[in-house]
């Protein structure tokens, strides 16, 4: 019975702890939901580029803000 019980509540935790990190944007995706918000679809022909990693957007914002403005 101790063994059911304890299956239970093993269970029961791993509920709740999933269901916590759902809830939270721990990778941090929503950090430039506004930004992206804000962008048009792409003209034809046109050429983006995308960034990923913190030293270049979060690293080149807070060392040179001026360097992507407008971008």
């Amino acid at each position: 019975m101790k063994k059911i019980q304890h299956g239970l509540l093993s269970i029961f935790i791993a509920l709740v702890m999933a269901e916590t990190i759902q809830a939270q944007d721990w990778a941090n995706l929503n950090q430039f939901k506004k930004e992206n918000e804000k962008l048009r679809v792409p003209l034809k022909n046109e050429n983006r580029v995308v960034f990923m990693g913190n030293s270049i957007t979060i690293g080149w914002l807070n060392a040179h803000p001026d360097f992507f403005k407008g971008k």
